[in-house]
């Protein structure tokens, strides 16, 4: 039997480098995240653990954005993993810890959607993140002893659903919760990726319903932006706006086309499951639990109830100003023609 020489392996070791990158005064929104990262970055000392964190809340919300900003502001080198893509020991100790992680720089490291994580490497999580007097916990691997130091590798969970992580690796970890972004802030946003389009034009119905399409996420905002600088040149008009909402098939509320006939079937066929939207639109169940409706309920335009999904108050009220808006348009391009 091959007798394993036990080694000690340091995956980290060096000094902070300054690193220039954005700081937290360029985040828009997101004051209570921003307050408790400044708290522990503030209250940091050299030698002593960073607290592991989980970043939850919905997606577009800026969770990697302000990784990358946490790591800046600790002068750390910034890793982002996608945790589908580990799935053995193997793959995360050779591919991971050896090929990323070990370096001459401390790092920030992030393992995006962490309800991803396979059982093998969430009990390694466990143990790599387990608070330590000693500031580093150890691996054994193949014969290697790995040192994991807290002190130079802070580690980041990020996830849209928090609720699917192992109870106990989520309490090796500081929640901090992403919240969806109001319309004043998502306006601010549109301007700040937009210096070179005037918007002061635009009404106080047609700001709102760019907020709306933008549909309380950063990601979307600056996905909305990236067209506006396609359409217009120093300004966008009412006309601007129509041709895009066209375009991109963006209706009231910044609603789209699927999540426009989910509620149009809910609408005819009464209290009804997710399986039975799901067959009447032809697609998978999924589809519809984690996606399709996620916008219409945020804005209570559907709800579940014993009996099944339906529309709420607010999502009627749409559709009878949605069908009085579409009568009127008809009746518009009639008069056109005479």
């Amino acid at each position: 039997m091959a007798i394993h020489k036990r080694i000690k392996l340091d995956l980290i070791s060096g000094e902070n480098k300054p690193i220039q990158n954005p700081t937290f005064d360029d985040i828009i929104g997101q004051e209570e995240v921003v307050k408790k990262l400044k708290f522990y970055i503030n209250s940091h000392k050299p030698n002593m653990s960073f607290p592991s964190m989980l970043f939850t809340g919905s997606h577009g919300l800026g969770k990697t954005y302000v990784a990358k900003i946490l790591a800046s502001n600790m002068n750390r080198r910034f890793l982002e993993i996608n945790c589908a893509t580990i799935g053995t020991t193997k793959d995360f100790v050779e591919s991971i810890l050896f090929q990323k992680v070990m370096g001459m720089t401390p790092i920030t490291v992030l393992f995006d959607e962490a309800h991803k994580l396979s059982g093998e490497i969430t009990t390694i999580l466990l143990s790599l993140m387990s608070p330590s007097e000693k500031g580093f916990n150890t691996l054994e691997y193949e014969g290697w002893e790995i040192c994991y130091d807290l002190t130079k590798i802070n580690t980041i969970l990020a996830t849209t659903d928090s609720f699917k992580i192992f109870p106990p690796l989520v309490n090796r970890c500081e929640t901090i919760y992403f919240k969806p972004y109001t319309n004043p802030e998502i306006i601010d946003m549109l301007r700040y990726y937009l210096p070179g389009i005037n918007l002061s034009n635009c009404s106080n119905d047609t700001m709102e319903d760019l907020a709306y399409a933008c549909r309380g996420r950063g990601r979307d905002t600056y996905s909305l932006a990236q067209k506006i600088k396609r359409q217009c040149k120093d300004k966008l008009t009412i006309n601007d706006w129509d041709k895009l909402k066209d375009i991109f098939g963006i209706y009231p509320m910044g609603l789209n086309e699927q999540e426009l006939t989910l509620m149009r079937v809910i609408r005819i066929s009464g209290a009804i499951s997710c399986v039975g939207i799901a067959t009447k639109m032809m697609v998978r169940e999924e589809n519809i639990s984690d996606e399709i409706e996620i916008r219409p309920k945020e804005l209570w335009l559907v709800t579940n109830t014993a009996k099944g999904r339906v529309l709420t108050d607010i999502g009627e009220e749409y559709f009878t100003k949605l069908l009085k808006e579409d009568v009127q348009q008809s009746e518009d391009k009639v008069r056109g023609r005479i």
